[in-house]
């Protein structure tokens, strides 16, 4: 009878860590997912700032003239 016993609670301890490793699995693609969605949103970010970088580096370097033309536009 206690042979059967110690068998049974291997057996569950192997289901136990099988679970707690899907989980932790899940738990980590998750993670990354979220990584991901929040790379994207700084890519977008950046790529915004370069081009307002660029637009205010053409004003500090441009003439005079382009400059006012510009400002009028707006």
């Amino acid at each position: 009878m206690d042979g059967k016993i110690f068998v049974l609670i291997i057996i569950a301890l192997v289901f136990t860590f099988g679970l707690v490793e899907r989980w932790q699995k899940s738990k980590i693609s998750v993670e990354k997912a979220k990584k991901s969605h929040i790379d994207d949103d700084v890519m977008r970010e950046i790529a915004d700032l370069r081009g307002r970088v660029e637009t205010l580096e053409r004003i500090a370097t441009d003439k005079g003239t382009r400059l006012s033309d510009e400002i009028d536009a707006l």
